[in-house]
Parts: structure tokens; sequence; C-alpha cells
């Protein structure tokens, strides 16, 4: 019967001093969470790739007053909500600089497309995020290295758009990765390659996109003086269609190559 008192007398103990522990560490929790010492009151933001507009700093004033212990810990979440509000941002990081100030570094998405109309030209990732916004400027690239989209609508730019072209435009680096190339894309059936700004090249509709290129490329080959081109036709199947800018006397006007 002793055994069994001290038994009890220990359990009792040991129920009392978690409960004693818990209620310790909700009340520790509930200062440190609301410690006016602890609350952000100072938000830096950095970029490697942009150049950072007020109106972020004002878009992300929210994060203000809020407890640096928990932005600390649910950092990761905080962040792929700034992901979130900024489509055309590829990374974020938030480190927290006890006890009241917060750095959030970001980058953006890559450029890969300058799309170019009468109205406005626009440089965007590969997803079709612009890239320049209220919020930020891209760090200016080198354009030459951006696919130059001409002609395209903000209409046309839907998700399924956007999918057939990445599906077309890594067509093209494969097929032809050296080669000076824009697109002209009025509809999708009916795509145009620019080669260095002058001579068209009908690609018609996206179907067998490979094999045209493959096509291309091997009359580009052998083919030296494509400057004397007026277009390049590849629209009928397993032909390249060249037509001259001036029609020799002693040639055809058009310039068939099979397959």
């Amino acid at each position: 019967s002793l055994s069994r008192a001290y038994f009890k007398h220990r359990t009792m103990t040991i129920k009392l001093n978690f409960l004693f522990s818990a209620l310790a560490l909700f009340l520790l929790l509930g200062f440190i969470f609301k410690a006016p010492l602890l609350l952000v009151k100072e938000i830096q933001i950095s970029s490697n790739s942009a150049k950072i507009e007020s109106k972020m700093h004002e878009k992300l004033s929210y994060l203000e007053q809020k407890n640096s212990v928990y932005l600390f810990l649910f950092s990761a979440y905080y962040a792929s909500q700034i992901k979130e509000q900024f489509q055309a941002i590829e990374t974020v990081n938030i480190t927290v600089d006890f006890p009241s100030r917060i750095h959030i570094h970001f980058e953006l998405k890559a450029p890969f497309y300058l799309s170019i109309t009468q109205k406005h030209s626009v440089v965007t990732s590969q997803d079709g995020s612009p890239l320049k916004t209220l919020f930020f400027n891209p760090i200016k690239e080198n354009i030459k290295h951006l696919f130059i989209i001409k002609n395209v609508s903000k209409a046309q730019i839907t998700t399924a758009f956007i999918k057939q072209l990445n599906q077309l435009t890594e067509s093209i680096l494969f097929h032809l990765p050296q080669v000076n190339l824009q697109l002209h894309i009025p509809r999708l059936d009916q795509i145009v390659l620019i080669k260095n700004d002058t001579l068209p090249i009908k690609i018609g509709s996206p179907k067998d996109i490979d094999l045209k290129l493959i096509a291309l490329n091997a009359f580009l080959t052998h083919y030296k003086k494509p400057e004397s081109l007026e277009y390049i036709d590849l629209r009928i199947k397993h032909k390249v269609i060249a037509k001259p800018l001036t029609k020799p006397l002693y040639s055809p006007e058009i310039n068939h190559v099979n397959l």
C-alpha cells in the first residue's frame, strides 16, 4: 500500500510539472509573439536581376508589425506567398535580422521572349510572365539572347498559346541554334520565321514542325545565298520552295526542292 501511495504521488507530481511547464511555455510564447521589440519595423528588399520600385515596398508592407520570430519559423510559407503575388519572380529568400528587421531577396525568371507589336514591346519569361511591372524592372539584357516574337496580341497570349509557343521555340533552338530567327505569328496556323530581319520562312501550322525544321536546316546548309531569296515556303509536305528576289532569264520563278 505504501508503494501504491508513492506511485500515485509520483504520478500526480509528474502531471502537475507537465501542466506548469505547458503553462509556462504558453505564457512565454505569448510574450514572444506579442512583444513590441520583436515586431517587424523595417523591410529590406534586394535583387540581382531587377531594379526595385517603391510600389513593391508598398505591396509588401503588410509584413510590417508581424512578429519576427513567426516570420523566421514560417519563412518558406511567406516566400511562396510572395511568389504567388509576383508571377515574374523565380526565387524568394526571407531572412530575419532580430529583433525587428527582415530581408527579402528575390530573383526574376530568366528573360526568354521579346514580344514586339506596333504599339509596344515587352520582355517576358518563357511562361509568358512580363518581367517589367509597376513593382520592378529587369536589369537590361542583351536582346540578341531573346526570342523575338512579332505581332502577337495580348488576347492571343493564353496558357494554351504559351504551351504551343514553347514547344515551337524549343524545336527551333534544337534544330537551328545558330540561325538568327524571329517569329511572326498572326495565328498559330500562320507561323512565319524571319531570318536576319529580311527573309520570310513560311511554316504554316506547327504540325510536323520538327520535320519542317530539319528540311529548312538542310536547305540553308546547302544554299549559300539565302539573302537572294524573296521567301522560303515549307507549307507543302516534303518540299522546300524558295522564290528568288528577281527572276533570272534562265531559271523558273520558283525553285522546288523535293525531300
